[in-house]
């Protein structure tokens, strides 16, 4: 039972019966008494019986079984709280969601500048929608913004919000812009774009991407790359599909 006992209070339920007595108090000089000017009696000695020497030796072995007890009691306490802090140590683990959606955690942020974020965002959109058209698309480093067409043939879109997670972000609406597969825009074509706009400002502390299809023939320009400081000195270039530069309001030479 001692090695099933947790608690002090439990290993002191179980050994309560160890333990001596408690010495009798010796009742009080009684008030009668000394109202009738009387002592108060004198305890008579009694001489010790035969077996007085055996009670002595019984309980000088309690005393010595209790300490034995004892010292077995709280070394067994000691190791079993020594294994529940090894155990906690070595086995309990906490669940790592990682960047999984929707757990409440946060999403690993992605590099939608590169050709594995574009890449991403486009297979969301594709597999979230039917297609990967559309009519507009901002790229932002770690998140973009996409209009998406609703049907296959109005100007009607919806809004997309990705940062990994697609979701539908803003309201819905009408646009006379041309329909485009984002899965064909070339990422380092983008990126190319948008350092060269970052050239343009000092220290530049933001900086992104447009994507929209030209409406006639006599444009050329498909990308847009902008940039900006913190006190809001911009930087803007312009180019095709293919990384040309078709647009440039403030060359870098300026």
């Amino acid at each position: 039972m001692l090695r099933q006992a947790a608690t002090v209070s439990e290993i002191e339920m179980i050994t309560h019966d160890l333990r001596p007595a408690a010495p009798v108090p010796k009742p009080p000089y009684c008030a009668a008494l000394a109202e009738a000017g009387l002592a108060a009696p004198v305890p008579v000695a009694v001489a010790p019986s035969a077996n007085w020497g055996r009670v002595e030796s019984a309980v000088k072995l309690v005393r010595i079984v209790m300490a034995v007890v004892g010292v077995l009691v709280i070394g067994g306490v000691a190791v079993v709280i020594v294994l529940v802090a090894s155990r906690t140590d070595d086995t309990v683990t906490v669940p790592d969601f990682g960047s999984t959606p929707g757990l409440g955690n946060p999403v690993e942020e992605p590099n939608v500048l590169s050709k594995r974020g574009l890449a991403d965002l486009v297979g969301e959109i594709e597999a979230q929608t039917g297609s990967s058209e559309e009519f507009e698309a901002v790229l932002y480093p770690t998140y973009a913004v996409v209009d998406v067409p609703v049907d296959p043939r109005s100007g009607r879109e919806a809004s997309y919000f990705w940062d990994g997670e697609l979701r539908e972000w803003g309201s819905k609406g009408t646009t006379d812009s041309e329909r485009f597969d984002l899965g064909t825009i070339r990422p380092r074509v983008v990126v190319g774009l948008v350092e060269q706009a970052k050239a343009r400002v000092e220290d530049p502390s933001s900086w992104y991407a447009i994507v929209r299809a030209p409406r006639d023939a006599t444009e050329k320009t498909w990308i847009w790359g902008y940039a900006t400081n913190e006190f809001g000195e911009p930087g803007y270039v312009g180019g095709d599909r293919r990384g040309t530069v078709t647009w440039d309001p403030m060359p870098e030479s300026a």
